[in-house]
């Protein structure tokens, strides 16, 4: 046998050869060798482990020092010498008892096919494992495989290069052998979980973090499955192959399509919050718009019949005053006198309202202009002043004479005002509601809005101040969002306060406020002031 294996090599090399057959024969130990040839121009290293069993020498060669080991011991259990020397000896004694030596030699003749066959599927098995581990080296980072034990403890049979480059530790250390505490402690539990699975018979893919040796964190996704062999008339699982790739990168990309797409959310939602402002901006210019028309039809239908009221109107104070002159004293005249004047003055006042309504209702294009802040003021009063009186809310106005220009559109500012005393009418009948309910204790209530101008060296200043019931602390940081309200569901849009915001944003003005709970709310409203004088319009 000797003989025959070292003629496997080149004559300079046959005598490390029967040295390495020699020392198996006489430690019968395995022993590792590295042997050199040339295979046309290359240079091959062949890494030899070899033993003795019973009179049966055993080698394996491998081109990898990682493997030859581990394929050793493989090739050792499978080939059962005890079973091989006794088939043997049966032969022996067969031979002697039938004095046939032709037989002998046919048994000896089929023990060796049987031998090459199994050979043979061992260089079959060998081939396939060598075929999986280049393909998984080519499918993932990096690829194993695992040996299990009758305890069910894992042996690293060989794993791949790109192991090193992705953790930082050589294939041959410790770490390579028992990689488990690489995983992060955080994913602990999914590297246990993944290892009962796989060693219950079920393949597994996992994604977990690894600390590599440079302390950088690292995902992985793991491909793992077990191989099953009969054992004691069970199956249990052999083997394990796995395979492994680096997702660090597609991780972080991930992520960051997660913030961009966080981000564009937040891009969207805003350009569909301004949208919406501008939509809620043409809707309100439509509503002021149907006004206008509506107040013109109403003045054309009504200029007649209040033409005709106010003729009869002069007719009888006309009558009471020229009758009343010849019969002093006599009460039916003066009263119509008095009822006549009375008419006319309602005339005058519907003609002014049914104006204002055409003019506040008018869409024009956007415009400044000297203006005197007292007169939106006055002219919102036009409009809600009687509904005020109805509502008994007692109304204080104190506008400062002579006040500075401001430049702006004084029908937009009325429209600011007119929102500030709604919301304060609205506050102080929610204030009454409360008190009639019991909830707060005040006999003497009544509702309030005070009205006040002022000007200083740079701003005009108006103030808006109720005695209602206040706006709710967690509201305040929001009463000038676009369809923010209050008030109870169907009672309120919501864009009162921001399309006023807007307005007077519009002229370079600012509007903030002051509020207390069941005490009331203020408004301040301020704008520059100019060097034009209203009167030069």
């Amino acid at each position: 046998a000797g003989q025959h294996f070292t003629a496997l090599f080149p004559p300079w090399q046959r005598e490390s050869a029967q040295q390495f057959i020699d020392e198996i024969q006489s430690h019968k130990a395995a022993l590792d060798r590295k042997m050199t040839f040339r295979l046309g121009e290359r240079t091959a290293h062949l890494y030899l482990t070899g033993g003795a069993v019973n009179d049966v020498i055993l080698i394996v060669g491998a081109l990898s020092r990682a493997e030859v080991a581990s394929q050793f011991y493989e090739e050792l259990m499978t080939v059962n010498n005890e079973q091989l020397n006794a088939l043997r000896i049966a032969l022996k004694e067969q031979a002697m008892l039938t004095r046939k030596q032709e037989e002998l030699t046919s048994l000896n003749n089929e023990l060796v096919t049987l031998q090459r066959e199994l050979a043979k599927k061992h260089a079959e098995v060998t081939k396939e494992r060598e075929r999986y581990r280049l393909v998984s080296e080519v499918i993932s980072d990096y690829a194993y495989a695992f040996r299990v034990d009758h305890e069910g403890n894992l042996k690293r049979e060989w794993v791949t290069q790109a192991f090193e480059r992705i953790t930082g530790y050589s294939t041959d250390s410790d770490t390579a052998l028992d990689w488990t505490h690489l995983v992060h402690p955080d994913d602990r539990a999914i590297a246990e979980e993944r290892a009962e699975r796989l060693l219950s018979g079920k393949a597994n893919i996992s994604e977990f973090r690894i600390i590599t040796k440079d302390d950088e964190v690292h995902w992985i996704r793991d491909y793992a499955r077990p191989v099953l062999a009969d054992s004691n008339q069970e199956q249990r699982v052999v083997r394990i192959y796995g395979a492994a790739q680096d997702i660090t990168r597609q991780k972080e990309m991930a992520a960051e399509l997660q913030r961009y797409t966080e981000n564009l959310e937040q891009l969207v939602a805003e350009k569909v919050k301004a949208l919406e402002q501008e939509r809620s901006k043409v809707i309100q210019a439509s509503k002021l718009a149907a006004i206008g028309e509506m107040a013109t039809g109403v003045a054309h239908e009504l200029n007649q019949p209040l033409t005709a009221i106010s003729f009869e109107a002069d007719y009888l104070q006309q009558i009471g005053e020229r009758e009343g002159g010849h019969l002093q004293g006599a009460a039916l005249w003066e009263e119509l006198t008095h009822v006549g004047t009375n008419l006319t003055g309602d005339v005058d006042r519907c003609r002014r309202i049914i104006d204002h309504l055409r003019t506040f209702g008018r869409v024009t294009e956007k415009k400044t202009e000297p203006t005197n802040l007292n007169e939106p003021i006055r002219n919102s009063f036009l409009l809600i002043g009687e509904r005020l009186k109805q509502h008994n809310v007692i109304v204080e106005r104190h506008l400062a004479p002579e006040l500075p220009p401001i430049m702006a559109d004084p029908h937009r500012l009325e429209q600011v005002f007119l929102n500030l005393i709604s919301n304060g009418e609205y506050a102080t009948a929610a204030m009454q509601a409360r008190i009639e309910a019991g909830e707060i204790e005040r006999p003497d209530y009544e509702k309030r809005l005070e009205i006040r101008t002022k000007a200083n060296e740079d701003f005009v200043i108006a103030t808006v101040r109720d005695n209602g019931s206040g706006i709710p602390p967690e509201a305040r940081d929001h009463i000038f969002e676009p369809f923010f309200t209050t008030k109870p569901v169907g009672e309120g849009t919501g864009l009162g306060l921001s399309i006023s915001y807007g307005i007077v944003r519009d002229f370079d003005g600012d509007i903030t406020f002051e509020s207390q709970r069941n005490k009331g709310t203020t408004f301040y409203i301020r704008f520059p002031i100019t060097d034009l004088d209203p009167q030069d319009r």
